[in-house]
């Protein structure tokens, strides 16, 4: 009988192996058999029978294909066609709410973060929550989201106050207190990365709580808030579209 660890693993393993095929169909619309054998290292035999569904990869070979596969896919395209930039930021519906762009982006994250130690996945924003879920059933964590409301009695939240830079708007996020207990490392997920006094200030509760900040994963962000949000402060920065 398998524990829950050794299932948690299973489950994990097969979400990446329904991932690459994901990816190598959508490689599959450019390429052939046989240009893809070359790119990827797979027999064309056995790329037929993934691309038909007759099989799944598994073991090594997924991880080092997910890699692989997200080199050869162009995120960032598919993702900018998608992206508007209005009057009022950055709109990222089109691009979250299509499952297919959300497989592939999940797939790019996860990539990148193999060699990170992630313990705990939170959600800053609504579309970060798609991707939370995402990464979280993906990567066999747990996730959580953030609420500008309060959602939450005061004892089964955290407060994180933060100012608007340029208008000087207060503004207040609540974080369940249960996505702090781990003490350990949490990665952000947004959908836009706009405000780096809001990043700055889960840092520290994060800090306060015996954590830190592993990283972000967003589908886009301001140049300006790349460049005042250092590693330092949120770890590993993993951003599709920096604007």
């Amino acid at each position: 009988m398998m524990s829950a660890s050794q299932k948690i693993h299973e489950r994990v393993d097969a979400s990446k192996s329904y991932l690459v095929l994901e990816l190598l169909k959508t490689l599959k619309k450019s390429h052939d058999y046989k240009t893809l054998s070359q790119l990827t290292g797979i027999p064309v035999s056995t790329m037929t029978r993934y691309i038909n569904g007759r099989t799944i990869p598994r073991g090594r070979r997924v991880s080092h294909l997910l890699a692989r596969l997200t080199e050869l896919v162009d995120v960032e395209k598919i993702v900018r066609e998608r992206v508007k930039n209005g009057p009022d930021g950055f709109d990222i519906t089109s691009a979250i709410s299509d499952d297919y762009i959300l497989r592939l982006v999940t797939a790019y994250f996860a990539s990148r973060l193999m060699a990170s130690q992630v313990s705990t996945i939170l959600a800053v924003d609504e579309p970060g929550i798609a991707l939370a879920t995402a990464l979280g059933l993906m990567l066999g964590k747990r996730f959580y989201f953030a609420s500008e409301r309060q959602l939450w009695h005061d004892e089964m939240a955290v407060s994180v106050k933060y100012i608007i830079g340029e208008s000087g708007e207060r503004r207040i996020l609540w974080i369940p207190r249960d996505a702090l207990k781990s003490r350990k490392s949490t990665l952000i997920t947004a959908g836009v990365v706009s405000h780096p006094a809001l990043f700055k200030a889960i840092h520290r509760v994060v800090t306060e709580s015996g954590g830190y900040l592993s990283g972000i994963c967003a589908i886009a962000s301001t140049a300006t808030a790349l460049q005042e949000l250092k590693p330092h402060l949120v770890g590993e920065r993993h951003v599709i579209l920096a604007i």
